[in-house]
């Protein structure tokens, strides 16, 4: 279904006396903004986590080489 242009949406609710200002957003669009939202921050978190663990690695693996050197030259 096609949306309708904003402009024919005022007009049917100055039609129908509907209080709610023309070009203010509808519920369902909070709504939306609120679930991409949510969906975001869920979708973050587990990449977030990912690229933590990696660097966590790579700083054990630095260590790890620092402390060979070290034994190496003793």
């Amino acid at each position: 279904m096609r949306a309708l242009p904003s402009f024919v949406v005022a007009l049917d609710r100055l039609a129908i006396g509907d209080p709610t200002p023309i070009g203010a957003p509808d519920q369902k669009d909070g709504e939306k903004m609120i679930r991409k939202l949510v969906l975001v921050a869920v979708s973050a978190g587990p990449m977030l986590g990912v690229a933590a663990c990696n660097t966590v690695r790579g700083v054990g693996q630095d260590l790890e080489s620092a402390a060979n050197s070290v034994d190496r030259a003793m």
